[in-house]
């Protein structure tokens, strides 16, 4: 039962990348993210009460590839509050409190029976497609970090895959950089409205794949292909 934390202003690493400089930097980022990428798992005693040696040790990951594993020596032993104050030790932010979330903040991530629960694959057994999280939410919700804590192994399958996505980013503005230019479009992306049991949930949503806040990079993505509507030109569509 893996349990998502989401997390507004974070510590979002070492931009590699400044707007409009990108091509001269991204071998470097290349070459770093190839060393650091094999070595992203740091152990740790105790999630609630992190040695100084272990936050730098996670930082310097992230700062690196946007991306760290933690590994509990007693993982038995961890409760939600540990959770919760990991993500407050590395100034995480305030929790995205979603449909699905609990009282604290935390979002089971389970098989679950609800009719609610059901209109969401992350609740079932279905395989979930390459997405970012929160590509759902408008600008003022922007969701900048996530913790994902592992309780117990999936039965089968439960294989995760992530990548930096400023790795992304940098491979598609060498192949053309109107693809970038395509996707940092304001209207790039359409969710349309969520309409639960003839409750809005939440209204129409476009925005930009990739945008920058000063001179870090964000991305917002889905894979899916049902209700997410493209901007209707050619660049657009053969970068999504």
């Amino acid at each position: 039962m893996p349990v998502p934390s989401q997390h507004h202003p974070a510590h979002t690493g070492i931009p590699p990348f400044a707007p409009g400089a990108v091509e001269r930097s991204l071998d470097a980022r290349i070459a770093l993210y190839r060393k650091t990428v094999d070595d992203l798992v740091v152990d740790i005693t105790d999630p609630a009460r992190l040695s100084g040696a272990e936050h730098r040790a996670l930082l310097e990951r992230v700062a690196r590839t946007n991306m760290a594993i933690y590994r509990c020596q007693q993982p038995g032993r961890v409760k939600r509050p540990a959770v919760l104050a990991l993500a407050n030790q590395l100034k995480l932010g305030r929790a995205d409190t979603n449909l699905c979330a609990a009282d604290d903040g935390l979002t089971e991530l389970e098989v679950k029976r609800t009719a609610l629960h059901q209109r969401y694959i992350p609740y079932t057994n279905q395989r979930l497609n390459w997405h970012t999280d929160g590509y759902y939410h408008p600008p003022r919700r922007t969701i900048r970090s996530m913790v994902l804590h592992c309780v117990r192994n999936a039965a089968c399958g439960g294989t995760l895959e992530a990548i930096d996505h400023e790795i992304i980013y940098g491979l598609l503005y060498r192949l053309d950089p109107a693809y970038t230019h395509a996707l940092s479009a304001p209207d790039a992306m359409t969710i349309p409205l969520n309409d639960d049991a003839g409750g809005k949930v939440r209204g129409v949503c476009s925005g930009p794949v990739f945008f920058w806040e000063g001179r870090n990079l964000f991305m917002r993505y889905t894979e899916r292909k049902r209700n997410i509507l493209w901007k209707g030109d050619g660049c657009t569509g053969a970068a999504g």
